[in-house]
């Protein structure tokens, strides 16, 4: 006598621990790349404001958007503009994070590629979707590094200026009067 096969059960009738359990089976290694990525990239946030602030211990639990919201606020740095890439990277890792529909990943890809400016490159090929993202990741990773490093050692020189400044100042003695 033939096996009958089980019928499948549609995603209402599964519980929350299968359907968790056929998404990991399912993992895209793009979906493990953003998110890692993404991990780094607010690292670099967190160490960039731990290294401007005189006691970053005193902020609250903030979001990613408001611990980035702060240091382009702290530092006036002109390159992180509103729809940057690390928005873009930021967008693409909330939707997975709080999406089981991937449906719109790719559209957020195309956005990430155009704010790249992969299109308008005259490439022999197309880079891939990992490529790109990867790309995206540690040049705005590196970048925020380096300009929170320049503007820190620029603030400390400004500090020692007005330090050397106010300490000529207070050897001097004062004018006489008269």
């Amino acid at each position: 006598m033939p096996k009958k096969r089980k019928r499948r059960k549609s995603i209402a009738e599964k519980s929350d621990t299968e359907i968790y359990l056929e998404s990991l089976e399912k993992t895209d290694p793009i979906i493990n790349l953003i998110l890692n990525g993404h991990l780094l990239l607010e690292r670099e946030v967190n160490n960039g404001l731990k290294l401007l602030l005189e006691d970053p211990d005193q902020l609250p639990r903030l979001t990613f958007t408001a611990k980035f919201a702060l240091l382009k606020a702290l530092t006036g740095f002109k390159f992180l503009d509103e729809d940057n890439i690390i928005q873009i990277l930021n967008r693409l890792r909330n939707h997975i994070a709080h999406s089981l529909d991937q449906s719109k990943l790719q559209e957020l890809i195309q956005r990430l590629r155009k704010a790249m400016e992969i299109e308008e490159l005259q490439l022999k090929y197309r880079p891939s979707d990992r490529i790109i993202i990867r790309s995206g990741f540690i040049s705005q990773t590196s970048r925020l590094k380096g300009a929170i490093e320049a503007f820190h050692i620029h603030q400390t020189q400004q500090i020692e200026r007005v330090d050397a400044l106010n300490g000529r100042a207070q050897q001097k003695p004062a004018p006489a009067i008269g």
